[in-house]
């Protein structure tokens, strides 16, 4: 398990237990039943062979309606579906017949549902995610689950590995009145990523009982979020990822499934292998969100006595007086010395923090805090953190009593 993995190497900081879903066991899911030959979106019999092949058992695969009302294994109707099939585009989608007939970039063949069962029934290790395109009204969302069920009917238990995702609570409702999906994975949109909008989600999710999994774009992900959705048992997923490095900095957060088109437990693996403990530190630290995404603080290197961070002032960090917030020092000094303190592999929390401000720091200025172990002890260490501006001018310093946990977070 990649998270196991994570969990050995950075120690239990990682946010939230894995929980007994039918998505609690795995890690990374093919998104789009994968990349195939550079191309994404296939949803094809070839790309499904070839992300199995590769070890992937969790699947994500999506499904459209026919304009003759069958379930096929499409996106959605709209010009790049067409584009990749070399038809041109038509508003009103493809019948069974024409789809099933064509192939993907003249090469790839075209599923239909009963082929992702026909893959359920030899793959008993499989589960898949069937995504039913989000922009369809009451209506057709209800057919399209109507003929879903239908073609299960003599497959019923297959459905214990089948998850249904769903965009929103009306689509839910409309789904549920076909029905009782038991497993179902609730997508956040953009417009849900506010507190109010997700707790009226999570609330519903909650009630409903099915649910196995939340998930957003990973531009939308918050790890407010992630711990709430934890609270309720149940997993958190991103994507797109399809960069190791990106896949660890999720993880990281908190998030307990990546989705790609490409990415598998092997590449995962050798990413951790491969790392530095620089490396390490900074993937641990880029969870530190008040420093790094809301003040813009970051490393810029570390060694064993010293560590290096920076902040370029924005509008955001000036105060009333027109000069650098003195919060903003504050933060950008103790940030560097929580980054050389950690790195040594225990945390460390700040007993007391002095700081004196030696001249003001101004709207464009690049701050550089460079933190210095001044002594250790088993249990006590010292700090001194000088900023300076990219003048070399000395802003402030900082004087740093650290206490020093007994709990290992970097190995």
């Amino acid at each position: 398990m990649i998270r196991d993995l994570l969990l050995e190497t950075y120690g239990k900081y990682l946010g939230g237990d894995l929980v007994n879903t039918v998505l609690s066991k795995n890690e990374v899911m093919v998104h789009a039943c994968g990349k195939i030959d550079g191309y994404e979106y296939t949803n094809s019999v070839d790309a499904l062979d070839m992300a199995i092949k590769k070890g992937g058992r969790y699947i994500e695969v999506d499904l459209s309606l026919t304009k003759d009302e069958r379930v096929v294994c499409v996106h959605k109707w709209d010009k790049n579906t067409f584009e990749r099939l070399g038809i041109a585009y038509r508003t009103e989608g493809l019948s069974y017949d024409e789809f099933m007939k064509s192939k993907y970039y003249d090469n790839y063949s075209t599923m239909d549902l009963d082929m992702i069962i026909d893959y359920l029934k030899k793959y008993e290790d499989l589960y898949i995610m069937l995504d039913v395109t989000k922009d369809l009204d009451e209506e057709d969302t209800k057919k399209i689950y109507e003929l879903i069920i239908k073609g299960f009917e003599e497959n019923k238990k297959l459905l214990d590995r089948v998850v249904i995702e769903g965009g929103s609570i009306e689509m839910f409702e409309a789904i549920n009145s076909i029905f009782d999906f038991p497993n179902k994975h609730f997508y956040l949109t953009g417009k849900d990523i506010n507190e109010e909008r997700v707790d009226e989600i999570l609330e519903y999710i909650k009630n409903d009982g099915h649910f196995v999994g939340v998930s957003s774009h990973k531009k939308n992900v918050k790890v407010d979020i992630i711990r709430k959705v934890h609270k309720l048992g149940i997993v958190y997923i991103t994507y797109p990822i399809n960069e190791p490095a990106e896949a660890l900095k999720y993880f990281n957060f908190g998030v307990d499934i990546i989705c790609s088109s490409e990415l598998t437990k092997e590449d995962l693996l050798k990413e951790i292998e491969n790392m530095s403990h620089e490396d390490k530190v900074r993937l641990f630290f880029e969870k530190d969100v008040f420093a790094v995404d809301t003040a813009g603080a970051y490393i810029v290197s570390i060694s064993e006595d010293e560590a290096e961070c920076a902040m370029k002032v924005e509008h955001k960090h000036i105060n009333g007086s027109g000069i650098v917030q003195g919060g903003a020092l504050f933060t950008l000094a103790d940030f560097a010395f929580g980054v050389l303190a950690d790195s040594k592999g225990y945390p460390q929390v700040s007993v007391s923090n002095t700081i004196s401000y030696l001249r003001p720091g101004e709207l464009g200025d690049v701050l550089t805090a460079v933190a210095r172990v001044v002594s250790k002890g088993n249990k006590i260490c010292f700090y001194k953190v000088d900023i300076y501006n990219q003048d070399n001018k000395h802003l402030a310093t900082m004087d740093v009593t650290g206490y020093i946990k007994n709990i290992k977070i970097l190995k």
